[in-house]
């Protein structure tokens, strides 16, 4: 069972994420259509989601990617702006007030993950990646993928990470974003699956999930991306994020208000 909450804002909210079972927030993005801009969102809770707060005096510009170590340390990603020229900010107040990280200017990220306050990973449109240590930027190469859109990636430890990107393709990495390479190619392995743009990806230890646009298709790799399996959902509906708790229990939400489990 579930039940709507209000957010109280009308714009498009893109990642969530919980310290615990009642204090989160929510990140998102409102975008100037003839401006070309975007002005990022931030909503916070400390019930549960019972009830959502925003902060009308933020000053990022749109948001991909929200996430805390702790109530007071917390980083967002999202669009580059003449104050936030690398796309990427973090606070230690609480949200309070944002510090852009250094590094290359204008960069535009659609998800980030960090390992600690000032160490991460962001990913973006045009197969870009960048490494971020000691709050700083500095671009990671990436296998060719052309021209790409890098949609979401996670870590799976302090050092290995994934990364998932339209035409079907998984990146797997295991020196904290500083190398990457192809860890599941359904282009090669399978010409069904070569319209899959994935979208959501889950990681636990050698167990990775992926899945996209369209969601009639989970795959699952046991062995650190060495061999997959697919699965079939059932329905088409984009998939966006996936969620494991153990190898056997997972959810996966999506477009025009799919859940599944």
């Amino acid at each position: 069972t579930w039940h709507r909450q209000e957010s109280g804002v009308n714009c498009r909210l893109t990642a969530v994420h919980f310290l615990d079972a009642q204090t989160g927030w929510i990140a998102g993005r409102f975008t100037e259509p003839y401006a070309h801009t975007s002005r990022g969102v931030m909503l916070r809770t400390r019930d549960g989601g019972r009830t959502w707060h925003r902060d009308s005096k933020l000053m990022l510009p749109g948001l991909a990617d929200v996430g805390f170590f702790d109530i007071v340390h917390g980083w967002v990603a999202g669009d580059a702006s003449s104050f936030f020229p690398t796309g990427a900010a973090v606070t230690d107040d609480g949200g309070r007030t944002w510090m852009p990280l250094a590094g290359p200017g204008f960069a535009s990220w659609t998800s980030a993950s960090f390992t600690d306050p000032g160490t991460g990973i962001a990913v973006g449109r045009s197969a870009t990646a960048t490494v971020i240590s000691q709050r700083t930027q500095r671009p990671a190469p990436l296998p060719p993928l052309g021209l790409r859109t890098l949609n979401k990636v996670v870590h799976a430890g302090a050092q290995s990470a994934w990364a998932v990107s339209d035409g079907a393709t998984a990146l797997r990495s295991d020196d904290a974003g500083a190398s990457w390479r192809i860890a599941f190619d359904a282009l090669s392995a399978n010409g069904a699956a070569a319209s899959f743009d994935l979208r959501a990806i889950a990681v636990s230890g050698e167990d990775c999930w992926v899945a996209g646009n369209p969601g009639s298709r989970v795959f699952h790799t046991v062995d650190g991306g060495r061999s997959w399996s697919s699965y079939p959902t059932g329905q088409a509906m984009p998939i966006n994020a996936l969620s494991f708790v153990d190898r056997e229990h997972g959810w996966a939400a999506g477009s025009l208000g799919t859940v599944l489990a």
